[in-house]
Order: structure tokens, then sequence, then C-alpha cells
């Protein structure tokens, strides 16, 4: 983060829809809350 110069190690998966050769919806997981702790020191 660079607003507080902390490296965050946050694993992530994305989950996506296709139909027809198109992505038509996505889901994004990730761990948010180790975010906000990088950001909030």
């Amino acid at each position: 983060m660079l607003q507080t110069q902390q490296v965050v190690d946050s694993p992530f998966c994305i989950q996506m829809t296709v139909e027809n050769d198109q992505i038509v919806k996505y889901r994004l997981l990730e761990d948010s809350h180790a975010v906000s702790e990088a950001l909030a020191e």
C-alpha cells in the first residue's frame, strides 16, 4: 500500500460465469480485511 508503505499478502479468487464464449458474470473474492488493516496502520 503506497499510503502506509506496507506490503500485503492477500490471496484471491476470481469466479466467472461464461456463456457463448463471453464472461457474463464475475466475482472477486479477497481478504479485504487484510487490505483494510494495512491501510489503517
